[in-house]
Parts: C-alpha cells; structure tokens; sequence
C-alpha cells in the first residue's frame, strides 16, 4: 500500500517539481470550505480536495483568505486525485484553461492503473521522475542524470513530508 501511495505521489510531485516551485496552500475562510488553494498573480487555484469520500464538489467562483478576496482561476494537476469516488464536479465559470492541471481531475487509482501499465508494479520514484521529463519534454530533452537526481531528491523529500 505504502509504495501506491508513493508512486501516486510521485506522479504528481515529479509534475509540479518538474514544471514549477510548490506552491503555496492556503484554506478558505469558510469553514465548510473542502478545498485549499494556492495563491497566485491575484487569484487562487485549487490544490487539494479534502472531502476523499465525496460524490460532488462544487468549485466556488471566488474565496476569501486572510479578508482578501480572489477568483478561482484553476485547478492543480493532481488536485481531486484521492477523490476516487467523486463523480460530480460543478465548476465555475472563471475557471481558464490555461490554469488546469493535465491531471486535475484523475483519482489515485486510475493513475496507478496508468503507471503500472505504463511503467509496471516496480518502477522506482527516478523512473516516475524520468517518464515525466520525457512526456513533458523537460529542458527540451537536454537535462542531465544531475538534473534528475536533483528533482529525484526533491521528490523524495517532499514525499517524506
């Protein structure tokens, strides 16, 4: 279980390590909020759904954090992925597709499926990292082994969090 939990994880820490730094989370005001966000050029994006046993989440078209208000522009990659039973999502729309995550809205389980099938029950935490690179054409194609050893240790701290 802990190495699903792991390779799951690794998919979308490789993506968001990958591509950008970590962003930054943040909860809603609200405290029925099931969402966190993260912040960004004046607006948030979804990061994470709370409610893993959910059917429908309904994404708000705004949020207040530390009494400011901002639009929810986005969605993480990765930010529904341990919502395996949702089948509903309601979105706003000041959603914009250039702030959706290639893998917003796929569940834990159906990137496991994916990644066993793409990479097979053993592939390590550099084999994710590497598959990544490559399907994202990371630094063009010109990253070194120094390259993925770094992201690969970034990963693995993240994930030890």
């Amino acid at each position: 279980m802990k190495k699903k939990i792991q390779g799951i994880l690794s998919v979308a820490a490789a993506s968001a390590l990958i591509s950008s730094a970590l962003p930054f989370s943040v909860n809603a005001e609200d405290e029925s909020s099931v969402l966190c966000y993260r912040i960004t050029d004046n607006s948030a994006i979804v990061t994470d759904c709370l409610a893993t046993d959910a059917e429908t989440v309904t994404i708000p078209d705004s949020i207040v954090a530390d009494g400011v208000s901002y639009t929810v522009t986005g969605v993480d990659d990765f930010a529904f992925g341990y919502c395996d039973n949702l089948s509903v999502v309601n979105v706003p729309s000041t959603l914009k597709s250039d702030f959706m995550g290639n893998i917003a809205f796929q569940t834990a389980s159906s990137i496991v499926d994916f990644m066993n099938n793409e990479l097979g029950e053993d592939a390590t935490t550099e084999d994710v990292v590497l598959y990544v690179a490559e399907k994202i054409n990371y630094k063009n194609g010109n990253y070194t082994e120094a390259d993925v050893e770094e992201i690969n240790q970034k990963l693995m701290s993240h994930l030890n969090k």
